[in-house]
């Protein structure tokens, strides 16, 4: 029989402790399962097997060797039963008493490699692994354990050479298939990832497992063509995840995959598909954390809060220290000094001190004390809890990192100053879509966007369409098909291939934008607004695209954007007090660009002057888009629309100025802040 070697020279070759881990992470699913089959595999050819109950067997395999000391199957079934309880050892010993059969049997050699998968005697159990293919390749987990083993060592080459052979016969489970997609993801090969499991899918076309997987790569594929500029080809990689992902859900309804297809869902703008799939999930597993938390989060976007917090509590109920839960239940009430609440308090206290909490969960634990705490007026310690949170960001600039940041945002601004100048647009004039129907609401986040879309898409005429990135994507996306076109690669940032873009490209881009927002509308909408706060940073290419298009601009003053920004568990530079006032700064000479050299009109909307007198100004944003007066305006906390940002609380209320002025509870604490700010407003004054 070959030699088992030794534990430490095999542990060796499987090299960095990174490599072990992926071991172990494979071993929780090839032994047990395995051990099982394997054993009913030996049971089916055995004289016996008629008996169901386990000790007979084993004694009638005794009896057996008994009588004939070479009995293979006897040797095999009382070798597996010793796996099975444990006992690598013993096993390889029964298995010695067979040298024929090593030599010369499939299954041997098979039951000899899992032994010594279980006694980490990881090159004797490949060499067993090897001889079992060798003499019999169809035996689809053998092929995968090998590659597995390559894969552990860090040799994904020899890795995908097992998988890709192993897949040809690949059972129900898919093992190999499976290990080579993402295998090939991990190499960044998504294309090759996709393509393998397309080809599986063509023989079981209803596997649960196979649509979810491709599903998943199609998912990474997408992303990755939107960062490269490729808007088109994320969103048509997008609704094949989706279409995948439902297929998995038919096969199998397993909350694992329910989520998931809620999730691709939401990522597609399929919103009432994502409630539905969610709400049919808690169905069947009413206890589902997760399931209630994000059907709960869903609730809240569609203005369901009093079902919404229903459904945090049990979550709580359930789980009290989960983090989701209490953010986002933290931000959809006001609390008051209660028993109840101080009890809260002390809780959360004791859990954000908690250093072996995950980085995220630390975060969202100290935003839910932190709004607590300034709802009920202790607004040092709610500062104090924030401005810790905002720390933990890992977007958060460290001391090294600041004025890299800062620059990185005057660059961006210069950019698109140096590219949109009087100059673009005069040489344009005429070009793009006629199309009145985008509305666009910009300006500094917190500074009253959602408020102004509310009011807007309470009207008859008027749909709203949230926040939309496709103006970003379609900037890149004419960079990127323009640049292939011409045989040349693209980079994402480079907007000097704005100016080589034909009258054609900038036509279809138009096109493309129409059609997206199209999904938002019906036969009476005239109007549909796009809030995306930072496309004030686009407004040259949406001059370009819809030379006839309202822009809304919303103004606030910059203290209360700021400090309600800093609040809100944002992302760079939000979540940073350094950069944000130079993010503010640049900010202004954009927009002060923009009205010296665009060619359409900005409608400025001023937040204290929308709350202190709503209804002069909302005629004033009604007339912007050139549409007759509707009462429901006036009535916008009404609208049952769905709303997706921070604002979705706020914006169910009726008109309030308790906003306004509302940094100066935390005055102290940003003097350094409100410093810098006026500074620039005097620079650029």
């Amino acid at each position: 029989m070959m030699g088992l070697g030794t534990r430490e020279a095999e542990v060796e070759v499987v090299g960095s402790d990174s490599c072990r881990q992926k071991w172990e992470y494979f071993l929780q699913f090839c032994q047990a399962p395995e051990w099982q089959r394997m054993y009913e595999e030996v049971c089916s050819g055995f004289a016996g097997a008629g008996h169901s109950h386990q000790g007979v067997l084993l004694r009638q395999a005794g009896a057996r060797l008994a009588a004939d000391p070479t009995d293979r199957l006897a040797i095999l079934i009382l070798a597996v039963s010793e796996l099975q309880a444990g006992r690598p050892e013993q096993c390889l010993q029964r298995l010695e008493q067979s040298p024929t059969s090593i030599a010369n049997d499939a299954l041997t050699n098979r039951v000899a490699g899992y032994a010594c998968l279980a006694m980490t005697q990881w090159l004797t159990a490949k060499a067993f692994f090897e001889q079992a293919v060798r003499i019999h390749p169809h035996q689809a987990d053998v092929w995968a354990r090998l590659g597995n083993l390559q894969e552990a060592w860090g040799q994904p080459g020899p890795a995908l050479g097992y998988y890709q052979r192993g897949r040809f016969f690949d059972d129900s489970r898919h093992e190999s298939t499976l290990a080579l997609s993402r295998l090939l993801v991990e190499c960044k090969k998504l294309q090759a990832a996709a393509s393998v499991l397309r080809v599986a899918l063509q023989r079981d076309r209803r596997s649960a497992v196979l649509n979810s997987e491709l599903a998943s790569t199609l998912r990474r594929f997408a992303s990755r063509a939107r960062r490269r500029g490729n808007g088109r080809r994320s969103e048509e990689l997008l609704q094949e995840a989706l279409q995948c992902q439902q297929a998995a859900v038919a096969a199998d309804g397993s909350s694992k995959h329910r989520r998931t297809l809620a999730t691709i869902a939401q990522q597609s703008g399929r919103f009432d598909l994502a409630q539905d799939v969610l709400s049919a999930a808690v169905a069947v597993d009413p206890e589902s954390v997760d399931n209630l938390t994000r059907l709960a989060c869903l609730n809240v976007d569609e203005g369901k809060l009093e079902l919404a917090e229903t459904q945090f509590r049990r979550v709580l109920d359930l789980a009290p220290d989960s983090a989701t839960a209490q953010f986002r239940l933290s931000r959809i009430k006001k609390f008051t000094p209660t028993a109840e609440v101080a009890a809260t308090i002390e809780m959360l206290r004791a859990w954000v001190r908690d250093e072996g909490r995950p980085r995220r969960q630390r975060i969202q634990l100290r935003f839910a004390l932190a709004k607590i705490l300034d709802d009920i007026g202790q607004y040092d310690q709610a500062w104090e809890q924030y401005d810790a949170a905002n720390h933990l960001n890992p977007g958060h600039s460290r001391d090294d990192n600041v004025w890299r940041c800062i620059e990185s945002v005057e660059k961006f601004a210069t950019a698109r100053i140096q590219c949109f100048d009087a100059e673009f647009f005069a040489s344009r004039r005429g070009w793009g879509s006629e199309s009145r129907i985008p509305v666009f609401v910009v300006g500094m986040p917190r500074s009253g966007t959602t408020l102004v879309e509310q009011i807007l898409s309470s009207h008859r005429e008027v749909a709203g369409a949230g926040e939309l990135r496709e103006i970003d994507q379609l900037l890149h996306q004419v960079g990127f098909d323009h640049r292939r076109s011409k045989g040349r690669c693209y980079r994402s940032r480079d907007l000097a291939v704005t100016r080589e873009v034909s009258e054609e490209g900038i036509r279809h881009a138009a096109q493309c934008y129409l059609k997206r927002l199209s999904r938002e509308a019906n036969h009476e909408t005239r109007r549909v607004v796009d809030k995306m706060p930072t496309n004030f940073a686009s407004l040259g290419w949406i001059a370009c695209l819809f030379p006839g298009a309202t822009v809304i601009h919303c103004r606030r003053e910059p203290m209360d954007v700021l400090a309600s920004s800093y609040c809100q568990n944002l992302n760079l530079p939000f979540c940073d007090l350094d950069v944000l006032p130079e993010y503010y700064g640049q900010y202004r000479r954009l927009m002060a660009h923009w009205e010296s050299v665009l060619p359409i009109r900005v409608h400025a909307v001023d937040y204290e002057a929308l709350v202190s007198e709503p209804e002069p100004n909302i005629r004033g944003l009604i007339d912007a888009c050139g549409l007759s007066w509707d009462p429901a305006c006036m009535d916008f906390h009404h609208n049952r629309r769905a709303v997706r940002t921070p604002s979705k609380w706020q914006v169910r209320q009726p008109m309030y100025r308790s906003s306004v002025g509302a940094w100066k509870r935390f005055e102290h604490h940003l003097t350094h802040v409100h410093d810098r700010i006026r500074s620039i407003i005097r620079e650029q004054a």
